[in-house]
């Protein structure tokens, strides 16, 4: 996967589910209860996020995704500080704007979030 792949992916992902993947004790968790994934959740198989749980990516992060692992941790970060510092109404719009910062940073198109913002 490219990284632009890659942040496709895992944005779209979060922001059409719509809300933060969270554990009952609100830490966020790359699969939550109800199917919910993080942003690097969203590249994981199931089988590569069993057991990852309490891990950053970095220390969890399949072969096939290595070469990307600062743009996951990045947007790992991304997702997890929105639920962290926002009310889960206020979560895609956070997300949103913090991923938008990983894609300049990066130099990445945020052609994902401008749809998903088009399409609210």
């Amino acid at each position: 996967m490219t990284p632009q792949e890659i942040f496709d992916t895992a944005v779209g992902g979060v922001l059409k589910q719509g809300h933060p993947s969270v554990a009952a004790d609100g830490s966020c968790v790359y699969r939550d209860p109800d199917g919910a994934k993080c942003a690097a959740g969203f590249l994981l198989t199931d089988e590569e996020a069993s057991g990852c749980e309490g891990h950053t990516i970095d220390n969890v992060c399949p072969v096939r995704l290595e070469a990307h692992v600062i743009l996951l941790l990045r947007l790992q970060d991304a997702h997890d500080r929105a639920a962290d510092w926002c009310s889960p109404e206020d979560f895609p719009e956070e997300f949103a704007r913090r991923a938008r910062q990983v894609a300049m940073e990066r130099y990445l198109s945020a052609t994902v979030i401008d749809q998903w913002e088009a399409e609210r």
